[in-house]
């Protein structure tokens, strides 16, 4: 789940390729185009990445909700960070008055 923006990055390079790029005159002459089918292709590798970052998101959110993963990204539960030295899973609500 460390590199999940590299989804976001393939969905605008591939909605930038159907629809920007592949309507200049000079890039038929480095590869082939299909005209509609390049388009729609790329639409749908586009709509596919994007639905898998949203999945990838909704579970990394979940997780942290869960204070299963520390901020540093390590997913270790019940130990120590070995970035931050944070106990991970750790209950970080401050004690009530009545508690001290």
């Amino acid at each position: 789940m460390k590199y999940r923006h590299l989804l976001l990055i393939a969905t605008a390079l591939a909605l930038f390729y159907a629809y920007v790029l592949i309507r200049l005159s000079w890039i038929e002459n480095l590869w082939p185009t299909y005209g509609g089918d390049d388009i729609r292709s790329m639409t749908h590798f586009a709509i596919a990445t994007l639905a898998a970052w949203v999945v990838i998101e909704i579970a990394a959110r979940r997780e942290k909700s869960r204070r299963l993963v520390c901020d540093c990204g390590y997913a270790l539960h019940g130990i120590k960070c070995p970035e931050c030295g944070e106990p991970i899973g750790a209950d970080h609500r401050p004690a009530s008055p009545t508690q001290k």
